[in-house]
């Protein structure tokens, strides 16, 4: 096992680094270009993050335990995975489909697939969630739609979502 890291050089951009039980650091992924790793998360035996390609904008990476780097995801122009939290034998995270023009809840089950998670709540924009949050065996994150603004919401270990607030706020923050 060793620990990864991200650092950035003027020569090849952000990119992932290692660093060996033996202390020495070599630079892990340099595709030609900075693939600008972001969010490293542990799950299922290997590290997820979001990096980015020219060809396939941000999408969701996985570090092996083999040290391979695989794209994991190829959804819309920039799927923009961020927030990586494990919760439920599952890795949650919030994702943009500039396909569709949605923020929305998306989950990475323990044998690999990605789901959306969530719908498009009503007409423009999507769900918004951000800040994704585990607490009390439930895993809640803030949420934005055009006909709610944003609310709290709540991911149920049954995989149900439910808009937690009901109040005329502007924004929430969990932490």
């Amino acid at each position: 096992m060793a620990a990864y890291f991200i650092a950035q050089s003027a020569a090849s951009g952000q990119q992932l680094y290692k660093l060996g039980f033996d202390e020495s650091v070599t630079k892990w992924t340099d595709p030609g270009f900075s693939l600008n790793p972001q969010d490293l998360t542990f799950f299922n035996n290997a590290v997820w993050f979001d990096g980015a390609t020219p060809a396939n904008g941000q999408q969701l990476y996985k570090l092996g335990n083999d040290g391979s780097v695989t794209k994991w995801t190829a959804i819309g122009a920039d799927l923009f995975p961020q927030d990586l939290t494990v919760f439920n034998n599952a890795l949650w995270f919030s994702g943009f489909n500039t396909t569709t023009g949605q923020d929305q809840l998306y989950k990475l089950g323990f044998d690999g697939s990605v789901t959306k998670w969530t719908a498009n709540p009503g007409s423009g924009g999507g769900l918004g969630p951000f800040n994704l949050t585990v607490f009390n065996d439930a895993l809640w994150f803030d949420g934005a739609t055009p006909a709610n603004g944003a609310q709290l919401y709540k991911l149920g270990n049954d995989g149900s979502v439910t808009k937690w607030t009901s109040m005329g706020i502007t924004s929430t923050r969990m932490s």
